[in-house]
């Protein structure tokens, strides 16, 4: 999910097990072209809790692992060469679709900001050795904001478990995985490198 300003609004929730809270949530019926209905849940991502977890990257890569795809955020050593830390963050195919759906519009319009403000591209990196300060973290849910040059992209797990229950549930749980801050270069080539590698991402059969 891509969002520009905050709505200032904080959701009504409540603690759960495991670090999760929950978000209420909305539905409403799809008729299909073969005539069945389908209800699709639904629920704004500005009302989630804000992950406790902050990191600070300067740099990023995109892997893809079969039908897994990383998302690795760095921070560049201040001394030398390589990286000091490596956050990664793994999402599946479904959840990168589902990300980059929402940052359609935000995407170009970043790219418009870096060009009137001339910023120059960003190269995601090449992680040539792992550095000893690696975290490996799994997310399905992302929403990225921007203030000028400067970003945050907040990364959720929402369990199969609290899927299951969506049909009798009024609300779902959802756990704030971490917060990412960066520049709009580097989001930038985060979302370049996804939305190239979007056709190649397999389908989900239902």
């Amino acid at each position: 999910m891509a969002k520009q300003e905050p709505k200032g609004k904080l959701a009504k929730r409540t603690s759960m097990k495991g670090g999760e809270t929950t978000v209420s949530i909305t539905r409403r019926q799809i008729k299909n072209p073969d005539g069945s209905i389908t209800v699709e849940a639904g629920f704004d991502l500005e009302e989630a809790p804000i992950p406790s977890r902050r990191y600070h990257a300067d740099t990023a890569a995109v892997l893809r692992r079969g039908d897994e795809v990383r998302i690795l955020f760095g921070q560049t050593k201040v001394v030398g060469e390589g990286l000091r830390s490596l956050i990664s963050i793994a999402m599946s195919p479904e959840a990168v679709r589902r990300f980059l759906e929402s940052c359609r519009d935000f995407y170009p319009r970043l790219a418009d900001f870096m060009a009137r403000n001339g910023l120059p591209d960003v190269p995601l990196c090449e992680i040539r050795e792992e550095p000893t300060q690696t975290v490996q973290l799994v997310a399905n849910l992302a929403a990225v904001s921007h203030a000028g040059r400067e970003v945050c992209a907040d990364f959720y797990y929402v369990s199969p478990w609290a899927v299951r229950a969506l049909p009798r549930n009024h609300d779902m749980a959802i756990d704030p995985i971490v917060r990412i801050d960066t520049s709009v270069g580097v989001i930038m080539a985060v979302l370049h490198a996804l939305f190239a590698m979007e056709h190649d991402l397999p389908g989900e059969a239902r």
